[in-house]
């Protein structure tokens, strides 16, 4: 799916969520907005993707990096295991945020979820990508795997030791990140002219921050978006290695374009009017239309 699109989906979860949830209107807000964000994150991982110049020289080395770490486009952050990740991290951050010990059992739940998933794509699909029978790699060398592995056990360890240190600054930093990068994200797609795309994420994530406004859900919505984002990818003809880095096989049922008329025609009609109905039902217009005679 292309990103515009990516976007729509997440904010309809994200809003849909927030109905669910009976949230007040202003972590509504930003839990859409980031579960939007979150929907396109994935992309992270091709450098000319959209949310890759949103900061310029600073989201495009962090672009190359999660390039080379994941073993390029479509690869590690599309898979059980590479979204499994993201979430250890954002529940990490959150936890340590709010001081919620159970915030951080969920996340572990949801993480060993996310990585069993992908171990069970790995056991019941075969090692090759797409519809070709030769064995594929998930990096071009072979030391790809062992040096990736080795940064991410090494940032690991950087962050427990920090996360000891000083939990309060690394909690509010990372939560800062990821709502800068997510919100950031989602604004990003609409293609603002100027620098209002760019700057915007930067005051709503102050006022986040210091105006007590709740988190207690955005780790959820963040990792709800990235799931999202890989149920969007597989529906189109890549698919997705949900099994990746031991099994190199797209999933998905892989049934249109990307981009393509279905996509454009259907799915994003039907993902707009569903946030647009939603949002109507929460604000109480359709219960007012309802009790009109």
């Amino acid at each position: 799916m292309m990103g515009r699109n990516h976007m729509y989906s997440g904010l309809a979860v994200g809003v849909a969520a927030g109905v669910v949830l009976d949230l007040p209107a202003a972590p509504l807000a930003v839990g859409a907005i980031v579960c939007a964000g979150a929907a396109v994150l994935p992309d992270i991982d091709h450098p000319d993707a959209t949310m890759a110049k949103t900061f310029g020289p600073v989201t495009g080395l962090l672009a190359w990096i999660v390039n080379r770490l994941s073993g390029g486009h479509r690869n590690g952050t599309h898979s059980g295991i590479g979204i499994a990740i993201l979430s250890a991290a954002t529940f990490a951050v959150f936890a340590l945020h709010t001081r919620n010990p159970l915030m951080l059992l969920a996340g572990l739940s949801i993480t060993a979820t996310l990585a069993g998933s992908g171990l069970l794509a790995w056991i019941f699909t075969p090692a090759t990508r797409g519809r070709g029978r030769t064995p594929k790699r998930a990096y071009k060398s072979a030391w790809g795997g062992p040096a990736a592995a080795a940064f991410m056990v090494a940032a690991a360890l950087v962050f427990v030791v920090a996360a000891l240190l000083w939990p309060t600054q690394v909690g509010m930093g990372g939560v800062a990140v990821l709502l800068v990068l997510t919100m950031a994200a989602a604004i990003r797609t609409l293609r603002i002219k100027g620098w209002v795309d760019d700057a915007l994420p930067l005051p709503i994530a102050w006022w986040v921050l210091h105006e007590g406004i709740d988190v207690s859900a955005l780790p959820y919505l963040i990792v709800a978006g990235a799931v999202v984002h890989v149920a969007g990818d597989m529906i189109t003809k890549g698919g997705c290695p949900w099994g990746w880095p031991f099994s190199q096989a797209n999933r998905g049922p892989q049934l249109i374009a990307t981009n393509g008329i279905v996509e454009r025609r259907v799915i994003v009609p039907i993902l707009l009017t569903a946030t647009v109905l939603l949002l109507a039902w929460e604000s109480g217009i359709i219960a007012k239309a309802l009790r009109t005679p």
